[in-house]
């Protein structure tokens, strides 16, 4: 019989990007069971969350405690939820207003679910190194935005990149989160959005619909 050589390619494109896809769908559940595993916060840090859930328009945002992450990241497609370690009741109001404010800006920009798009058309299209690098740009843009978000409310972007050194020094030590968790600090993204917050010049309004388009 004649070897088929088309079709057992066919094949391993599917069986490899049904692999990656199904390792990313997992990633989505880990996550919903971090968030199911964790604890509300005391009320003292849920009262200055809720200011700045208020003062940002989304009180309807989860916020949940968990001894399983030491980097502040948000979680969710449909029900968004934002993870905090636990150490943050420990922290500054203005460190708790700049961590939520980021966080926020994530849940308000919808990146959970466009980095699921992302990562899928990686996985669909893995042998092409140009979606996956394209997957890791959306997920770098993104943070670079939610900082440009958190500069806009006034926070001090030094002070700020200062804390994204200290939060990406201590995830380092920390087992990483779930791919579908949006971590707040990530080694490979540190001095491209440290170097964004010092330039003075850097522009941080958000894009017009039309360019956006």
């Amino acid at each position: 019989a004649s070897f088929d050589f088309t079709k057992v390619l066919w094949w391993a494109w599917g069986a490899i990007a049904l692999l990656l896809v199904a390792r990313r769908v997992w990633a989505e559940v880990s996550a919903r069971r971090i968030i199911a595993r964790g604890r509300r916060p005391t009320p003292a840090l849920a009262e200055r969350c809720l200011g700045v859930a208020r003062a940002h328009g989304m009180e309807d945002v989860t916020i949940v405690i968990t001894d399983e992450a030491a980097c502040p990241a948000v979680a969710g497609l449909v029900h968004r939820a934002i993870i905090l370690p636990a150490n943050a009741e420990e922290w500054a109001d203005a460190q708790v207003s700049a961590i939520l404010a980021h966080e926020l800006a994530h849940v308000e920009r919808r990146d959970c679910f466009v980095n699921l798009l992302g990562d899928l058309a990686a996985a669909i299209y893995w042998c092409n190194p140009l979606a996956h690098y394209a997957a890791r740009r959306i997920r770098a843009e993104a943070e670079r935005a939610c900082d440009d978000a958190v500069v806009r409310a006034s926070a001090d972007a030094d002070a700020y990149a200062l804390m994204l050194l200290d939060i990406t020094r201590a995830s380092q030590k920390a087992r990483p989160l779930p791919r579908a968790a949006t971590a707040m600090a990530r080694p490979s993204e540190l001095e491209s959005r440290v170097v964004a917050l010092l330039h003075n010049r850097a522009p941080r309004s958000p894009m017009g619909r039309m360019l956006t388009l």
